[in-house]
């Protein structure tokens, strides 16, 4: 029997208590997505055969259907913005589209119960689909490579306070791809040095297939190891060098006499040599001269090094360098849309949840590229020549118009946040979405692909 909708009166109102209405009805494309990618479908028959080697428990997760359907829960989870394997199994029990794209429910014990077995069978695995996700589509790798404190509010194994962001932590390693994915998400301890496992996670993508092209590092990052690397597998490179005596005396020699114009910039080159190199390579130099606080120039030039094996003029150098700005931003993105909080105990757990935001960062990635935010005018700064282009130059401003991308957060909030209606006829069933929010017309583009 049926059981009826209670019906209660609120200020002249007829109010039906019943089951709840759906809002995460963009759950279907994303998982969809998820189904029909690469590297979720070489991942699942390789940590089954994983798990079924494992000699420890392995909680019936050698059984295909049950790993798929745990495995897309969680990652679905963390795309639709849910932050904690409670709050997917609580979205999946109370909301029936959740059951019916999953094909049945998802305890909280299976999803807690997976990681721990993933932390003993399938990291590299993970880490191995996070790199196939972020290639999908893509020949040659451009990366962009830094890192972040991932605050810590507990005893996890490996945490620890980073001087440099006063903060306690995970000092998290990561590499960024130039279409915004991310490519490589790594966990150090949260005092380990900036460039902790940059070369050997590049050494890793190589031996694994991967073609890099080009790298872009902060000050810190080059290591003989890294640059070395990168020399060897026919990549390209620009990174920071922090400025020292030495460098500073080459560079005083060469520098222009600059007009004392606030933001006058020139450029020039020198070979340099640090003993743990093991040869002279190329470096950059940019001398600008800054403003003071009252606005007026200062009297000497600022000089700002950078290491590289690019062929390009000294200038378009630094103008390549200074993009990578772009993949700090979207790495900050991806820390405001999803808020990584690490709630176990062991690393290894805490690694395999790492690798889980990385998938459903990249599938929220794939699904915006759909979106058509239209344009606007944008600012972009630009260096004014002054006296040529071989001469001084200024840093300046221009707008131009610009293809507009809303932030993983806004696109979520729009596009899969959707009120739904499950609607039965006689002979079939369908999904009436309710795009509510002032782009409509996101919705309606997921549809495609």
């Amino acid at each position: 029997m049926t059981k009826r909708p209670k019906i209660v009166d609120v200020g002249g109102i007829q109010v039906e208590i019943g089951p709840p209405i759906s809002t995460d009805g963009g759950l279907v494309f994303v998982a969809r997505h998820i189904r029909g990618s690469a590297w979720f479908r070489a991942l699942i028959p390789a940590a089954r055969a994983a798990i079924a080697g494992f000699e420890g428990q392995r909680y019936g997760f050698a059984a295909e259907e049950k790993l798929s359907r745990t495995v897309l829960a969680l990652v679905c989870g963390f795309a639709m913005g849910y932050r904690s394997g409670k709050e997917i199994a609580d979205v999946i029990d109370a909301d029936k589209l959740w059951r019916k794209v999953l094909g049945g429910r998802v305890p909280q014990i299976d999803l807690s119960r997976l990681v721990c077995v993933l932390a003993e069978t399938g990291i590299d695995l993970l880490r191995l689909a996070v790199l196939a996700s972020a290639s999908e589509g893509i020949e040659v790798l451009h990366l962009d490579g830094d890192s972040s404190l991932l605050e810590l509010h507990g005893k996890q194994q490996g945490g620890a306070f980073n001087g440099h962001y006063k903060e306690f932590g995970y000092h998290a390693g990561w590499m960024l791809e130039g279409s915004g994915r991310i490519a490589a998400l790594w966990l150090n301890e949260g005092n380990a040095h900036t460039a902790e496992g940059q070369a050997e996670k590049l050494e890793w993508m190589l031996a694994n297939g991967a073609r890099i092209g080009s790298y872009r590092g902060d000050a810190g990052m080059p290591s003989p190891r890294l640059m070395h690397g990168l020399e060897a597998m026919g990549a390209t490179y620009a990174m920071r060098l922090r400025g020292n005596a030495r460098l500073d005396e080459v560079a005083q020699s060469l520098c222009p006499d600059l007009p004392k114009v606030g933001g006058a910039a020139a450029f020039g080159e020198f070979r340099h040599a640090v003993k743990s190199w093991g040869t002279d390579r190329r470096v950059v130099v940019k001398w600008q001269v800054p403003e003071t606080k009252d606005g007026a120039a200062a009297l000497f030039a600022e000089s700002f090094y950078f290491v590289t094996n690019r062929v390009d003029a000294p200038a378009a150098v630094v103008e390549h360098y200074l993009g990578r700005g772009e993949a700090e931003r979207r790495f900050g993105e991806f820390v405001a849309a999803f808020e990584p909080t690490f709630r176990h105990a062991e690393m290894a757990k805490n690694e395999v949840w790492a690798q889980l935001l990385a998938l459903a960062h990249n599938t929220l990635v794939d699904l915006r590229a759909r979106v058509n935010g239209g344009t606007e005018l944008k600012p972009r700064p630009t260096q004014k020549p002054i006296r040529g282009e071989s001469g001084w130059s200024a840093l300046a401003t221009t707008y131009v118009m610009a293809h507009v991308r809303p932030s993983l957060a806004r696109f979520r909030a729009f596009a899969l946040k959707l009120a739904n209606a499950a609607i039965d006829h006689s002979r079939r069933r369908w999904m009436r979405l309710a795009p509510q929010h002032l782009k409509p017309a996101w919705a309606e583009s997921l549809i495609a692909g």
